[in-house]
């Protein structure tokens, strides 16, 4: 990420979605099974902080984009950390 002209806002130039679904564990032997999909990294929270996007066909989609480079651990660490607070 890099500042924008002005210096006072970020310009993002990637985003990553994320698919959030009901029973995810379901979704994800479903997404295995059927596209030889591998879990990278699983964040479970305890209900609600995230920003949701709905689709028209009820899909909800997280949208993030990268502040800093972190590896799965740490990504997990702080996730972690954050939902005891």
């Amino acid at each position: 990420m890099t500042e924008s002209a002005d210096g006072r806002r970020p310009v993002i130039r990637q985003v990553f979605p994320y698919l959030c679904v009901r029973d995810a564990a379901a979704g994800l032997e479903f997404y295995t099974r059927v596209f030889g999909a591998e879990e990278q990294l699983r964040l479970t929270d305890s209900g609600g902080r995230q920003s949701r996007v709905r689709d028209p066909f009820g899909h909800e989609w997280l949208v993030g984009h990268e502040l800093e480079a972190l590896s799965s651990e740490e990504i997990k660490r702080r996730f972690d950390a954050e939902q005891r607070a």
